[in-house]
């Protein structure tokens, strides 16, 4: 006896929908989805069965997977429409932009749209709305810049900009919009977008809401550097770099935290590497306090949580990137230079702490009456 496929299981779904049955029908398209994230016929059902049991932010969710499959699929845009009038006004955006998120930076995106109160960006529906694209490093990003006809603002994450110059299609997309805001993480970015006659504004930001970070004592007995590692990607991480600094800096002791295989720190040489992998926020929190400063040998200049956090601490830190109030390290020997000097450093960095209190997470431009001409001279740095 042959399995039914899954179209035989959707249409069964459907008919035990239509007796009543929605436990099993749900069954049945949850099923499907496991097995086939591409059935928006699925998903859309999933969304139906949530708005009967009043579960109205999961509908949501199930009509939008459906419209990122098919954004012109009829029966998700006429649920999803009706579903918007019974939100409750409080769960609605504050402001009235949409947003749309690369698939690239998904998870961010959604922590961003969470965190803002913001409405997805739904092109069937908000073809004309104001809309924030928030990064933009896929062909589709930017054909949905290119049929979006409302009020449009670009915000450059990080290696977008730096591929957006080597990409002559897509700087005619860019370079044709009328109107657009150009929103970016750091002055690297700004001066890139520059040089393709794009003026923007400089606006960091992390993906969660940062109260006010207490300034901490400044540890005094010995130089300890935080370091973000990320597993599987050293295009992005110069690892060879990290560890011939490290190797060259043995009174200094190096504290890594993220993904990786502890024993690619362990071994001859690499006796001032201490590996945690990933940390509670309270543990993490408690070592940052511990540590003079920060480093990342990174070639993108996106804005990491951990740098980000140390500096709004007070403490240090070191790049390969042109970034506010962080040590431009290009080489080992700049990265060692760098870390010769923080041995000697006894007081925090009141001047960095100031700048990303003052500039983290503004999100000003979302406001309808944002005038980026009146930015001035402060979006120089």
């Amino acid at each position: 006896m042959t399995c039914p496929t899954a179209q035989e299981r959707l249409e069964e779904g459907e008919r035990l929908f239509l007796l009543g049955n929605l436990a099993n029908a749900q069954e049945i398209f949850e099923s499907i989805v496991n097995e086939d994230e591409s059935s928006k016929e699925a998903y859309n059902n999933l969304g139906v069965i949530a708005y009967r049991h009043r579960e109205l932010e999961k509908a949501f969710r199930y009509f939008i997977k459906a419209l990122r499959i098919d954004p012109r699929y009829e029966d998700a845009v006429e649920n999803l429409c009706r579903l918007k009038g019974e939100i409750k006004e409080d769960q609605r955006t504050a402001t009235p932009f949409k947003l749309h998120y690369s698939p690239g930076i998904a998870h961010h995106g959604e922590k961003m749209r969470k965190m803002l109160k913001l409405d997805h960006y739904v092109p069937a529906i908000h073809i004309n709305d104001p809309v924030w694209f928030f990064g933009l490093y896929f062909d589709q990003d930017y054909l949905q810049l290119l049929a979006h006809g409302g009020k449009k603002i670009l915000n450059w994450r990080g290696s977008d900009a730096l591929r957006l110059k080597s990409n002559s299609w897509r700087v005619q997309i860019v370079k044709n919009l009328q109107g657009a805001l150009h929103v970016c993480q750091s002055h690297r970015q700004q001066e890139v977008l520059a040089g393709l006659g794009l003026s923007s504004i400089v606006r960091p930001m992390i993906n969660e809401t940062i109260s006010d970070i207490s300034l901490t004592p400044f540890p005094g007995d010995r130089t300890r550097i935080l370091v973000f590692w990320k597993r599987g990607i050293d295009d992005f991480i110069r690892a060879d770099l990290f560890f011939e600094v490290a190797l060259r800096s043995p009174g200094v002791e190096f504290h890594i935290v993220g993904d990786e295989y502890p024993l690619r720190f362990a071994g001859a040489g690499k006796e001032n590497l201490i590996y945690h992998g990933f940390l509670s926020e309270k543990d993490l929190d408690r070592l940052m306090d511990q540590c003079k400063g920060t480093l990342r040998p990174w070639i993108s200049d996106g804005t990491p949580n951990i740098q980000t956090k140390m500096l709004l601490k007070g403490r240090y830190a070191a790049h390969g990137c042109r970034f506010e109030k962080v040590a431009l390290c290009s080489n080992a020997d700049e990265y060692v230079a760098w870390i010769e000097w923080l041995k000697g450093v006894e007081v925090p960095n009141l001047e960095a702490r100031e700048w990303w209190m003052n500039h983290l997470n503004n999100f000003d431009f979302l406001d309808p009456g944002f005038d980026a001409a009146k930015q001035g001279e402060g979006e120089k740095g």
